[in-house]
């Protein structure tokens, strides 16, 4: 059977380290859609950050983007958006007090802004290493993010909606069993050595995925998936061709159909010419 849609994460998978996108794997993806192949970003950024890359691969037509680990479903045609799942300032203060207790950074992403919470030495240090470095030090994205709000306490976010929490810090991979224990009314992943996403239970890339293509009339079994995370495990797992790159989570790796180069060296294209055949026997 043939494959009619392939769907990449972002962030270590079709992204190369310097956030570029290797010419060989732009060449080959547009080669797909005129194949007729539906090409899906899916990534935990929200799926406007996206819309550039959509340019880059000429996806305005046909494609799909998955949003914020399976939150949000943007077509790009009709410029549809669907939202579903998200968390509420009670889930933000649970996960704010875990980070108290053991000391992490939190953080609350909305479509609006970003709120952090961190105990006041954190602040303060950052403040200390500003003045001397001659720069100032964001917590948390390291400069990226806009429209910042620092909470003093735990309990004060009031937000309604809230699309996903993070906790951040070195000691994330030491502390997982006591973070999934603490978390299991959610879904949990570890996207990178220092960095913890949770989202409500059941919203996952895979779910999105397969919202996608049953809309569109297409099977598990005709989805080529990439990723490189433990968020991408839902889509590697719930479709036949789940292809992790050759710089993914061991984890990752286990579960995978296939495991393809690195996305420093084109993993992407390598993988689609691998499995030339049935990508195009239509």
């Amino acid at each position: 059977m043939a494959i009619k849609m392939i769907v990449m994460d972002m962030d270590g998978t079709l992204y190369r380290n310097d956030k570029s996108i290797d010419p060989s794997t732009i060449e080959i993806l547009k080669q797909c859609q005129q194949q007729g192949i539906v090409l899906v970003l899916a990534s935990g950024r929200n799926c406007s950050d996206l819309l550039k890359v959509t340019d880059i691969l000429d996806m305005r037509e046909t494609g799909y983007i998955v949003g914020i680990n399976g939150l949000e479903i943007m077509c790009l045609k009709d410029g549809s958006h669907e939202v579903e799942g998200q968390l509420d300032s009670k889930d933000a203060s649970y996960v704010f007090k875990l980070a108290h207790r053991y000391d992490l950074k939190g953080i609350a992403f909305t479509f609006e802004r970003f709120y952090f919470y961190v105990k006041p030495y954190h602040r303060w240090w950052n403040r200390i290493l500003s003045f001397f470095e001659g720069k100032l030090k964001e917590i948390g994205f390291e400069g990226e993010m806009v429209n910042n709000c620092y909470l003093k306490h735990p309990d004060d976010l009031i937000e309604p909606a809230i699309n996903k929490l993070i906790l951040q810090d070195d000691k994330i991979v030491q502390l997982k069993p006591k973070l999934m224990s603490a978390l299991a009314d959610y879904d949990v992943m570890i996207v990178g050595p220092r960095w913890l996403e949770i989202m409500k239970k059941g919203i996952s890339k895979g779910k999105g995925v397969l919202k996608v293509a049953q809309r569109l009339g297409i099977s598990h079994d005709e989805i080529m998936c990439f990723g490189d995370a433990e968020n991408d495990l839902s889509m590697i797992e719930c479709v036949k061709y789940g292809i992790a790159m050759g710089n993914a989570m061991e984890n990752v790796k286990a579960a995978a159909y296939y495991v393809t180069d690195t996305n420093m060296q084109q993993g992407i294209t390598k993988a689609i010419e691998h499995f030339k055949d049935e990508l195009y026997e239509r």
